[in-house]
């Protein structure tokens, strides 16, 4: 066997436990969006904007905090950047 196929090899057991974590981390996103409809029916009805900027910062701020390599925390706040992004459009969404 040559050396690139016994790469190869190796590659699909990681592959697998990281489609693995892709799942598990979705399933959080579900989790954590369900939240995000529960707030905003709780904001709609407290006539409430759908953007805390102050929470928003909050969160950036403490999820900086937990970082580690090799996730700066610039790359932590573009992905929590995103998940925010989706939140806040899915709240406008179910505010309506």
């Amino acid at each position: 066997m040559n050396e690139r196929h016994e790469g190869t090899l190796r590659l699909g057991p990681l592959r697998r436990e990281i489609d693995e974590l892709d799942l598990k981390i979705l399933e959080l996103l579900h989790r954590r969006l369900a939240l995000v409809e529960q707030i905003a029916f709780l904001k709609r009805q407290a006539g409430v904007e759908v953007q805390d900027t102050a929470r928003e910062e909050a969160i950036f701020r403490r999820l900086a905090r937990e970082a580690r390599a090799p996730l700066s925390p610039q790359a932590v706040e573009r992905i929590f950047g995103e998940i925010l992004e989706v939140s806040r459009e899915l709240q406008s969404r179910w505010s309506e």
